[in-house]
């Protein structure tokens, strides 16, 4: 797995659906492509963790899975910040942000409303990483203030 990944492990897919659309509307033309990979379940999102040399994770918190995900987080919290850790909640979770951010969570939203706000955090992780090789003549075209 290319490090420009972001995983999402929610068993729905709503929350990537919205942040895919925050995402669009911010980022605009960016020549450094972030893949987003889809899990369904906390052992589906290991696996993608296992195989990958690091990324992005955002992972829904629900009731239902609340150990396994706090388990996840405390897990790739010690991977010396391979893996930055976004959480999604629906607000009765709300109390579990603090306890989240300890863990390693690096940003906490209960809404879709609030994913606009996590769109730098992806930004800021995959700033350094390097945009596809580009020519003289692309790389100048990228830079004009301009569409081409």
């Amino acid at each position: 797995m290319h490090p420009g990944t972001l995983v999402f492990c929610e068993a729905s897919g709503n929350w990537a659906a919205a942040w895919r659309r925050c995402w669009e509307m911010q980022a605009g033309p960016d020549p450094r492509e972030v893949r987003v990979v889809e899990t369904r379940s906390v052992a589906e999102c290991r696996e993608a963790i296992e195989s990958g040399a690091g990324g992005f994770l955002a992972i829904e918190l629900t009731a239902p899975k609340c150990d396994a995900v706090l388990e996840l987080l405390l897990h790739v919290g010690g991977q010396q910040g391979q893996w930055p850790a976004a959480v999604m909640a629906d607000r009765g979770m709300k109390a579990y942000e603090w306890l989240a951010r300890e863990l390693g969570a690096v940003h906490f939203v209960t809404s879709h409303r609030g994913l606009p706000a996590l769109c730098p955090c992806v930004r800021r992780y995959f700033e350094p990483l390097p945009g596809p090789a580009m020519g003289t003549a692309e790389r100048i075209w990228s830079m004009l203030p301009w569409e081409n």
